[in-house]
Parts: structure tokens; C-alpha cells; sequence
């Protein structure tokens, strides 16, 4: 799900849209067929319409958990005395989380340093506090972040290897 949605509703809207549709298309059929045809085959249309609703939402709750909803935030600032990467609110990223900084070069990205997410600011925006570089350059990690384009700067999920 995308934006904290109401699961009644995310999975809600394509089950009624489908069920609507298909009541539209059987309703169309026993209205065109006649008394006749109303009277001996509106069970096995109603039968149908049930049937093609469900195999419809099916196909499309397979296709929705397919789809890749993971976006990387955007980085909003770098704050170096303090040791403060700010970054754009995702629905992954939660108080407390690890996090990795990679430096984007071309096609590599290279690791720089272990983050921590500090706070969630009111407006959404997300503190992460920079605890560990990876590299024992002599530039200082901080130095070395606010010297990048924020473009260039990607934080993803870590995993604590020394914790497992």
C-alpha cells in the first residue's frame, strides 16, 4: 500500500469497480434477452457476475503486490556540524531505522557511512544522524558529504552485521 491508505479502501475500489462492472454487463444481458431469457438463465447470469468479479480481483491483487511501491527518499539537506543528513518522508523509513549513505559515481555507488534516523520532524521530514563512516579517508565524513550535489546522495536501508 502507498501513503498510509486505508486497506478498506486500497483494496476496496477495484472490487466494487469490478463488481459494478460486471452487474452492468449482466443487467445489460437480462434486459436485452427478454422476459424468457430473464425468467430461466438469471441465476446463472448473477452466477457469472460473481464469478468474473472475483477472478478479476484476483488478477489484479496478484498484479498490485507485483508492483514495486520501494522509492528511495529525496535528500533535502546537509547539515555538517551536527552531523545531519535531512531527507523527504518514505513509508519504509521508521524512528530508529539503520540506514547506509552511498555516494553515487556513474553506475557504482560507493558506501560512505552508517546512519541512524534521530527524529521525524513535525512537517514529516526525516533527521538521520550520521553514526559510522566506512572509510578511514582523513577527509572528514561530513566534509566529505556537504562537498556532493544532494542528487548524488542515496540512503537506503541497512543491516546491522555486527548485531547477527
Amino acid at each position: 500500500m502507498v501513503d498510509n491508505q486505508n486497506p478498506y479502501t486500497h483494496f476496496g475500489k477495484p472490487l466494487l469497480g469490478s463488481l459494478l462492472a460486471f452487474v452492468a454487463i449482466g443487467g445489460f444481458l437480462l434486459t436485452i434477452g427478454g422476459e424468457k431469457f430473464r425468467a430461466e438463465y438469471w441465476s446463472f447470469v448473477l452466477m457469472n457476475v460473481l464469478y468474473l468479479t472475483f477472478i478479476f480481483f484476483l488478477i489484479w491483487l496478484v498484479y498490485d503486490t507485483k508492483t514495486h511501491h520501494f522509492k528511495l527518499p529525496k535528500i533535502r539537506a546537509v547539515i555538517e556540524n551536527n552531523s545531519i543528513i535531512i531527507c523527504e518522508p518514505e513509508e519504509w523509513i521508521g524512528y530508529g531505522a539503520r540506514l547506509n549513505i552511498y555516494q553515487k559515481d556513474g553506475d557504482y555507488e560507493r558506501p560512505l557511512a552508517l546512519g541512524i534516523v534521530s527524529n521525524i520532524q513535525a512537517n514529516r521530514l526525516i533527521q538521520i544522524q550520521v553514526v559510522e563512516k566506512f572509510y578511514d579517508d582523513n577527509e572528514d565524513i561530513m566534509a566529505q558529504l556537504t562537498k556532493l550535489k544532494l542528487s548524488d546522495i542515496i540512503v537506503k536501508p541497512a543491516q546491522d552485521w555486527r548485531a547477527s
